[in-house]
């Protein structure tokens, strides 16, 4: 477990003051106002800098805070339908003057389309060659015509990225951007902490994924990452849970498991067979062992759109419904795929270990690489699945033009 900085969701909002060092710092309120940096030219230049403002031409009457000196609107397009609590991923254009803003990203911030409402966010990677990626919670994203503002260009800023102030809600959520050979421990971005240890791994598991950094599990059979909170991971009686991730397939080095939380047969698994592209998400809650009926699996399984020669990025969110229709189904690149009935009665919904990238006892790990997977126990619907689908394609932002004090 490691401790993360703990800020009220979506803070920002009301005056508060720090002492550092001696002096007087006051934090960000969200108001417009002739503070430091009206009239003045903004800094950098670059396709990105263009000023709208101008000297002499005042703060316009809609700027959240004028300590900042650049701000950046980001139109969501494309949306289906509307989705309530989303997290999108920000990764900013090419041609962003990373000049204008501190070098670790600690004066960047997000403000809803009202203009006024501080949005939580978290930095996973803010780097001028290899790229940025923010993700940011937005309380909601409607069809009819959404937008965020970026704010920058604060030089005494002070860092406010917040992964428990995004991903509450969440029972566990793991961007994999650590390598895996390196680190201790596997982050997990959720309040609750839940890291997991890295079994198996040797320098070059950590590769580019669909979302910055990703890991590669193959081709070893025995590389994994363990999380040990065995309760919060299991699904009662009842009780639902989603799990989405992105997954690259190697079809050279076979099959092997994405998630698995089972003992002695008993619990929930989802894996790649052999090296024929079929996936499947299994469910058992029956007699650990038991001959059939109580011991037999209901799963999904179906095979990839290429098949043996997939080698593609999909995006694959499994849904355990226990509380609703009592049936497990499987949602690959924003579309319905499978789904089969499941025992809905009390049983262990998930016993042993959690292992991710590999079945309960650490062997059968996945051949290829696994980004951004996340465990929440409720039910995704689909304008959630289509919008996480259309973030990854790159298809659901479109950045204006920098405005400038």
């Amino acid at each position: 477990m490691r401790a993360l900085p703990i800020l009220a969701a979506l803070a920002l909002t009301a005056p508060a003051c720090f002492f550092e060092l001696g002096e007087l710092v006051e934090s960000e309120t969200g108001s417009g106002g002739g503070g430091a940096g009206a009239g003045g030219a903004g800094a950098g230049g670059g396709p990105s800098s263009t000023s709208t403002t101008g000297a002499g031409g005042g703060i316009p009457s809609d700027w959240w805070d004028d300590r900042f000196l650049h701000r950046l609107r980001i139109d969501l397009v494309g949306v289906a339908a509307d989705v309530a609590d989303a997290r999108l991923p920000v990764v900013l254009p090419s041609d962003f003057a990373y000049g204008d803003a501190l070098s670790d990203g600690s004066d960047l911030r997000f403000v809803d389309d009202d203009g006024t409402t501080p949005l939580g966010y978290e930095i996973e990677r803010f780097d001028a060659l290899a790229g940025t990626l923010i993700w940011v919670r937005v309380p909601e994203v409607s069809s009819g015509g959404d937008h965020i503002w970026l704010y920058y260009g604060r030089p005494d800023a002070l860092a406010q990225s917040d992964p428990a102030a995004v991903w509450g809600g969440y029972q566990g959520v793991y961007h994999l951007a650590e390598d895996p050979s390196q680190a201790s421990a596997i982050a997990d971005a959720s309040p609750n902490q839940n890291d997991g240890t890295p079994t198996g791994f040797s320098a070059g598991a950590s590769v580019e994924g669909r979302h910055g950094l990703a890991i590669d599990f193959g081709p070893s059979a025995m590389r994994s990452v363990v999380i040990d909170d065995d309760d919060g991971f299991s699904v009662g009686a009842g009780e639902d849970l989603t799990i989405e991730l992105w997954f690259k397939w190697d079809p050279a080095g076979g099959g092997g498991y994405f998630v698995a939380k089972e003992a002695c047969c008993v619990g929930y698994a989802a894996l790649m067979l052999a090296t024929n592209g079929i996936l499947r998400q299994t469910w058992r809650s029956g007699s650990c062992c038991a001959m059939p009926p109580e011991g037999d699996y209901t799963f999904t399984q179906r095979s990839l759109p290429g098949n043996e020669s997939d080698r593609d990025w999909h995006h694959a969110v499994l849904i355990w419904d226990r509380s609703v229709s009592q049936t497990a189904r499987w949602y690959l690149d924003g579309m319905l795929w499978q789904e089969d009935a499941i025992d809905a009665a009390p049983g262990q919904g998930g016993s042993g270990q959690l292992r991710l990238g590999a079945d309960f006892s650490g062997a059968g790990s996945f051949s290829g690489i696994i980004d951004e997977m996340r465990f929440a126990k409720r039910i995704y619907g689909l304008p959630e699945i289509q919008l996480n689908q259309a973030a990854a394609e790159g298809s659901l932002l479109s950045f204006g033009s920098v405005e400038s004090l």
